[in-house]
């Protein structure tokens, strides 16, 4: 052990003596705790009525604090006298410490730590790290207790933190913003049902029931009496055992489950859908369409418009009987057509667009389709009311592309479980390198998990430029393997990269962000867009996509350079028309090229009626890079990350697309100030590298 460790483990050992010592001396004041978590109890001011009952944990903050003090005291004694990041991944394959990261985890969202300090007097440096867990917590350490159906009678905090797969469920499930309620409300249902702990699929219904209850968002113009979470968990059980379900549904996750029972319509609107949905669009790779059920009005019988909200159904709830024998506009039916999806078990919710209700649903495999749509993914945005995605992210949680993010970090749910083990675990490792190496395994156990990637970035931010090179090794290892999976496929070099128009700047974005949105300047003027690869890269075609007919008449012609001061080259124009909103290709070239430059003229109006002179969709630049990761540029951890983003998510598949656009974001927005090798190696009290 070199000094500089020894010196880490002696003052670690300091703390632990000092955190006892406090501890100790609050204890002499504090009354005697019972054993194990209190009992689950009846909040005076829950919502809901029926078999619901309350919403929260009485008195619980200050209990789990403790709690969540007591295990990550212990966690960092597990976690801190791992000397080597592989030798802290090889500790975390233990069942028993992942089963105490997930314990942790649920009781520091439940938060209160007022007396955590007196859970401490629990622990003695000298025992193992799991047997003083046992005594804080009885619960701790064991295996995946699945409560049997007569443990269910009264089941409370300690059998929930007891049933690892529960607690997978739970915290996988997307967050919340009210943990206490959640977690209270599930500790109510699961009791009511003796079928629970022997089918799996039940108890992700009932983690998404309590998730919906806690964030308790409706719309109430849509149902009569406020929806009651503990009917729609019975409701869908029942339509499950009768048959009336797509297959596939008892295979859903918690987080999709969330967007099913989350219905704004009540169970007997889901009723009415599943026996009056067309034929036609009752089938999974269908159903969404069912939105088209929905006359399109803007007035009712009467001369009343849509815009005077409910008197344009004559004062009554906007039901899914009632906007379909009434019809309504774009909010009406994209909220029937989400409604009809998630009657037959599918996951869907309304989406905002500019001026416009959309609606996104999923189809069988995982994809998410957008119907009712105006303005396609880029413009969209989660509905008011509807629960979000990944909420420690802010308002990149209010983005729709994040739903197909997640949807491939559950399709790889083992994967994210340990991507989210690892991240918890970093927090628990004292030294800054071993943190950032840790994150970085937590990355790539799962991709698509976007909160190891935030705290990634965040913690390399902080990092010191000796960190930062150390760092450097282990990143260039997953660099190269990243880009050996590629393999030698041409690949999209404009994606997500810089774009400057020669107007509507904003819309000039569109044609590098993978979708279908467009840039149609409306000026008569001749038209330019310029791309930055932001790298030299070899370039094996172009290929451009015209809005509506622009293929057929509009003049464009293609230039090059490998450097933003250098002389433009000419590469081609365009001679053939093309289809209707169809591409025109271009044949690549030799030269290393970083900048691409389109020129377009010959102006004329829009086949839409919209008042515009150009139109594109899109421009993807094909081909590779021209260095590879082991050149001498591109050594600092800021280019190899890139590298490894452009790694990752290479293919054209609109989950890769909207995953690098949010790591690309979360890239850009860190300050990246990395100090010198000269400055201090210590922060906070704790040597970070």
């Amino acid at each position: 052990m070199d000094g500089q460790q020894q010196e880490y483990r002696e003052a670690q050992r300091h703390r632990f003596e000092a955190s006892k010592a406090v501890a100790e001396a609050a204890a002499i004041h504090a009354p005697p705790m019972t054993p194990g978590m209190q009992a689950m109890a009846a909040d005076p001011g829950g919502r809901g009525g029926g078999r619901q009952g309350g919403g929260g944990l009485r008195h619980t903050g200050a209990r789990t604090g403790a709690c969540a003090e007591a295990l990550k005291r212990q966690l960092s004694s597990a976690l801190g006298g791992c000397e080597q990041t592989a030798a802290t991944l090889e500790v975390l394959r233990m069942p028993q410490l992942q089963h105490g990261l997930l314990q942790w985890a649920l009781l520091d969202k439940l938060g209160g730590r007022r007396t955590a300090a007196v859970a401490a007097t629990t622990l003695e440096a000298s025992e193992s790290w799991t047997s003083p867990l046992r005594r804080a917590l009885s619960c701790v350490g064991e295996a995946d207790v699945v409560p049997g159906a007569d443990d269910l009678g009264g089941l409370d905090l300690d059998a929930l933190l007891r049933w690892r797969s529960a607690l997978e469920a739970l915290l996988m499930s997307g967050g919340c913003s009210n943990w206490p309620v959640a977690v209270g409300f599930l500790c109510r249902l699961l009791p009511q049902d003796d079928h629970a702990s022997s089918l799996g699929f039940r108890v992700r219904l009932a983690v998404a029931c309590a998730l919906c209850y806690a964030e308790g968002a409706t719309d109430p113009n849509m149902h009569e009496a406020p929806i009651d979470f503990v009917e729609r968990y019975y409701c869908f059980v029942r339509a499950a055992k009768d048959g009336l379900l797509f297959a596939g549904f008892e295979m859903l996750t918690a987080w999709h489950l969330r967007y099913v029972v989350g219905s704004w319509h009540a169970d007997g609107c889901l009723d009415w859908a599943r026996q009056n949905v067309n034929n036609e669009v009752r089938h999974p790779d269908k159903v969404g369409e069912a939105a088209r059920m929905v006359r399109y009005k803007d007035f009712n019988e009467s001369g009343v418009s849509v815009q005077e909200g409910l008197r344009f159904y004559d004062g009554k709830k906007s039901t899914m009987p009632v906007i379909f024998s009434y019809g309504g506009v774009c909010g009406a039916v994209s909220k029937f057509g989400a409604s009809a999806c998630q009657a037959f078990g599918v996951p869907a919710m309304p989406v905002g667009q500019p001026g416009h209700c959309a609606m996104i649903w999923r189809a069988p495999g995982g994809e998410w389709i957008l119907e009712n749509d105006n303005s396609g993914l880029s413009q969209s945005r989660m509905h008011d009311g509807i629960q979000r995605t990944w909420q420690e992210l802010g308002s990149k949680s209010e983005e729709v592309g994040i739903i197909s993010v997640m949807e491939q970090a559950q399709g790889m749910f083992s994967r994210y479980v340990h991507s989210e083990v690892i991240r918890w675990a970093s927090r628990f490792v004292q030294n800054h390198c071993a943190s950032l190496e840790l994150l970085l395994e937590a990355v790539a156990a799962c991709p698509f998990n976007l909160l190891a990637w935030s705290a990634l970035l965040r913690q390399l931010a902080r990092a010191t430029a000796v960190g930062a090179r150390m760092f450097v090794e282990t990143l260039q290892t997953h660099v190269v393997a990243a880009e050996s999976a590629m393999g030698s496929s041409p690949y999209d070099l404009s994606l997500m990269r810089p774009v400057r128009g020669s107007m509507d700047q904003d819309r000039a974005l569109n044609v590098v962000d993978g979708t279908s949105s467009e840039w149609f300047p409306a000026s008569e003027e001749p038209q330019w867009l310029v791309i930055d690869l932001q790298r030299t890269c070899f370039v094996a075609s172009v290929r451009v996509q015209w809005w509506g007919d622009y293929g057929t008449k509009t003049d464009l012609r293609v230039s090059s350079s490998h450097s933003e001061e250098a002389q433009l080259t000419y590469r081609g124009r365009r001679e053939v028309s093309a289809d209707f909103n169809g591409w025109s290709d271009f044949t690549g070239w030799t030269e290393p090229t970083r900048i691409l430059r389109l020129d377009f003229s010959n102006p004329q109006p829009d086949c839409f009626g919209c008042g515009k002179q150009y139109g594109l969709r899109q421009v993807k630049v094909m081909g590779r890079r021209c260095d590879s990761v082991e050149d001498g540029p591109g050594q600092e951890p800021k280019d190899l990350l890139a590298r490894w983003i452009e790694g990752l998510f290479s293919t054209s598949r609109q989950a890769d697309i909207q995953a690098q656009g949010f790591v690309r974001h979360m890239f850009d927005a860190e300050a990246w100030v990395l100090r010198t090798a000269t400055a201090s190696t210590q922060e906070d009290g704790c040597v970070i590298c």
